[in-house]
Order: structure tokens, then C-alpha cells, then sequence
């Protein structure tokens, strides 16, 4: 007896599934945590770009997937792509239905787009989502041009957000120096917060976070990433100084840092005022290609809080010391990619925590080291590790035979280095309490 083909299992699509079959495979698609694949490129995964991924298929699966509400807690609306106006309406409806929302606004790096497009373009979108930025537990602006977010501190000035916990506003390109036009922000809960130089400071003096100051504490949990601001054609009209006190605002107003990150900050050359102290600033503090003179002032001010044990991290990356830095309360030094000796030995002159670390650095010469052994530098190092740097199987021998026999040196590993002869091995196991690998491998 003959088939009819329209009866027949085969001739089933996924378009025929029921709308509840469908939800629960939308389900495995549904995550709450939206993650580039790679933050310098802005590459989302299908999961981040969901459920606008879904709902730009058909109207059918629009319809089905506008079932669940809870899909659009956290979205990822990419600012380059065309968008149609039903997606948007379901999402709208969405939001209507939901107590808090997580909003990502992008712009997509590699389409080539115009300052004011970007802004138009971000402006349109703002206009309609604005009426709901009061629901957000995170509002992350990621765009190329730091004039789309002026037009952003714009329209988020006077925000109230009782449950925003996160706050990014960076962009890639620095085309305006204008100041953040942001007078007042009531956002009690803010712990995670991520902004170029020149916004953070306006964001941070915004004079109506006196009002949600919140009582000091033990929890040293808000992170603050300062990133690049670096205009290449004008004057920066930012101050190291403004930047130092405006960190200091910031605790002030939301309580102590669990993280610090600062990089990439162009300064005006001129700066005739006195930073305000940076108290409770972070066990873990990673700066990035930043001048001596920031730095200089950074830590002349900086005074973190007492770690215990092994806690606290102060790391370096490509930036420049002309002053030995003191920095009580750290116990891992990290150097990364420094290619000045004495940069290097400003670091290490007074570092009196457990760990150092250096990675990449062609400034970390034998040199160094025999200053380490000679003047008794870093005294209460137990770790030392040594990655890709100039040093010689004498220099790291010199260090080590620097510590006293009552001293406990537990732990060292040296990779880029030339090989070691047996008797090296040998001589590295007997004073190497712990552990030792060389070039990878392990000889203790």
C-alpha cells in the first residue's frame, strides 16, 4: 500500500515540532551570563546573541520563543545589525514582564561606521530601551567611540537602579575629550564598574553618590576597571591627580576594592594638584603601560588593606618606575613585558612580600639579580619565577645562594633559560626546599 508522502515520518521539519518541543530545546540555548569569545575582537557565541538569534529565523519561532519571557532577562543587541521592528517589540513586551534585566549594547569592531552614525545609531536604541534602564542589574555599553558614550552618560544621568550591580561603559576609539555629562547616579548595589579615565572621573563625582554612600566594611568586593583613555589629536584635559582622588570618591561613596585594574591613561602634562589618599584600595591592583609619573603619584598615595597569608596581587605591565615604590600588604609582585632595568629594580628595591613573578621582561637581567643578592633585595621571597628573561644558570645561582640557610626559599621555576649540567641540578635540589622546574621540567 502506498505511502502518503505528507503522513510519512520523513517528511517532518523542525518547523512541524509542537511550540513546547521547541521551548525545551530553546531552553539548552537560554544562558544568563553573556561572554565575548575574545574581548578584543567582541566575538559573541550563539548562546550570548540568544534569543534575538532565534527570533530573527521566522515569525514562528519569534512567536514561540516570545512565550517565555524570562529568554530576554539577558540580552546582547548588537547596534550594527538590522533588526525587525517585531524582534524588538517582543523583547519590549518581555521587558515589561520582568523585575530585572541584563542589557548589552554593542557595536560590532569590524564594521566600518562613522562617529555620528555610531551615535545616531546608539541614540535610536537608547530612546526605546530608556524606559526600562531602571530594571537592570547590568547596563554594558561596548561601542568604538567614546562620544557614543557621552551620549550615553547622558541619558543614564539621573538614573535610579536599585539592583545595577554592573555598570560598562568603554569604548575602543577616544574621539572626544568632552567630559561625562553625569550630575547624579543612585545605584546602591554597584559593585562591578568599567569605564575609560576621563568617564570615571566624571562618573565618580557625580555629586548624588554622596547620597548612596554605604557603611565601610570587611567586604572588600566591588571591582573597578579603568580603561584606556589615550586621544591622539587634542589635549587629554585629565589629570593624574583627578584620577587618583576620583578612585578615592568612588570608596568613598560604594565601599572598599576587592580589584583595581588602571590602563592605558594619557595625561596633561601639567598638574599643580594634590591627590586625595586611596585607602582600602584592593588586594589586587594590575596597572598597564602606565607613565612614572602617574605611578609615581599612584603609590606615593595608595595604601591598600592588610591581606592575610598568601592574598594580594600588585602587577606591572609595560610600565615605567623612576622611584623605588613601597607597597605594604602584597604579597605577589608580578612584572610583565618591562624592558628598563631600573623600572625593574624600582620594583623590587623595597618589595617585601612572598612572590615575585616576571614574565617577558628583558630589563630582568643577571644584573638584577646580582643586585637582589648583594643589597638583600625582596628578603622575605619564598617564590621566584622566571619566564622568557636574559638571565644566566649563574645569575638564578647567585640569588639563590643569597638566602640564608635559616631563610625557607620553597619554590623555584625558570623557563626560557639555558639548560642545567647535572652538577646545577644537583646543587639547585639541595638549596630549593619545595620545588624546582627548569625549562619545564621538574628537578625537585
Amino acid at each position: 500500500m502506498p505511502v502518503d508522502p505528507a503522513e510519512s515520518p520523513c517528511s517532518l521539519t523542525i518547523m512541524s515540532l509542537p511550540p513546547e518541543t521547541m521551548l525545551n530545546i530553546f531552553d539548552y540555548l537560554h544562558v544568563g551570563h553573556k561572554v565575548t569569545t575574545d574581548r578584543t575582537t567582541k566575538h559573541y557565541t550563539s548562546f550570548a546573541l540568544f534569543p534575538f538569534s532565534i527570533a530573527l529565523v521566522c515569525s514562528h519561532w519569534r512567536d514561540i520563543i516570545a512565550q517565555k519571557s524570562e529568554y530576554w532577562s539577558s540580552v546582547v543587541i548588537m547596534l550594527d545589525f538590522s533588526f525587525d521592528s517585531s524582534v524588538m517589540m517582543t523583547c519590549l513586551e518581555a521587558f515589561t514582564q520582568l523585575e530585572t534585566i541584563k542589557l548589552h549594547l554593542v557595536s560590532y569592531d569590524e564594521v566600518e561606521v562613522e562617529p555620528s552614525a555610531e551615535n545616531a545609531l546608539f541614540g535610536a536604541f537608547v530612546r526605546i530601551l530608556a524606559p526600562f534602564f531602571h530594571k537592570c542589574k547590568t547596563i554594558s555599553v561596548d561601542v568604538q567611540y567614546r562620544s557614543t558614550i557621552v551620549a550615553a552618560a547622558r541619558i543614564l544621568d539621573g538614573l535610579i537602579a536599585p539592583d545595577l550591580d554592573d555598570l560598562y561603559l568603554v569604548s575602543r576609539v577616544t574621539d572626544s575629550t568632552e567630559d561625562i555629562p553625569f550630575t547624579s547616579l543612585n545605584c546602591p548595589k554597584l559593585k562591578y564598574v568599567s569605564m575609560d579615565a576621563k568617564s570615571f572621573v566624571g562618573f565618580a563625582n557625580a555629586n548624588a553618590q554622596l547620597e548612596t554612600r554605604i557603611e565601610r566594611n570587611h567586604d572588600f568586593g566591588r571591582v573597578l576597571s579603568v580603561f584606556p583613555y589615550h586621544p591622539e589629536t587634542e589635549s587629554p584635559k585629565l589629570t593624574r591627580s583627578a584620577l587618583i582622588s576620583a578612585i578615592t570618591h568612588f570608596i568613598d561613596s560604594y565601599g572598599p576594592l576587592e580589584y583595581l585594574l588602571i590602563e592605558d591613561v594619557r595625561f596633561d602634562q601639567l598638574d599643580f594638584d594634590v591627590p586625595e589618599a586611596i585607602t582600602a584600595g584592593g588586594n589586587y591592583v594590575h596597572l598597564f603601560d602606565l607613565d612614572a609619573r602617574f605611578l609615581s603619584a599612584f603609590f606615593a598615595n595608595f595604601d591598600p588593606p592588610e591581606a592575610e597569608g598568601d592574598e594580594g596581587i600588585l602587577s606591572l605591565t609595560r610600565c615605567e618606575l623612576d622611584f623605588p615604590i613601597a607597597v605594604p600588604f602584597m604579597a605577589t609582585l608580578m612584572l610583565r613585558d618591562i624592558d628598563d632595568t631600573h623600572t625593574v629594580l624600582h620594583a623590587l628595591k623595597f618589595w617585601d612580600g612572598l612572590i615575585v613573578d616576571v614574565s617577558n621582561c628583558a630589563g630582568f637581567t643577571d644584573g638584577v639579580l646580582d643586585a637582589m643578592a648583594r643589597e638583600r633585595l625582596c628578603g622575605e621571597v619564598v617564590s621566584l619565577t622566571v619566564r622568557d628573561c636574559p638571565v644566566s644558570v649563574a645569575g638564578v645561582r647567585g640569588f639563590v645562594a643569597s638566602r640564608r640557610q635559616d631563610e625557607t626559599f620553597q619554590c623555584l621555576d625558570v623557563s626560557g633559560a639555558p639548560p642545567l649540567s647535572s652538577e646545577d641540578k644537583e646543587w639547585f635540589r639541595e638549596r630549593v626546599f619545595d620545588e624546582v622546574l627548569w625549562n619545564k621540567e621538574e628537578i625537585r
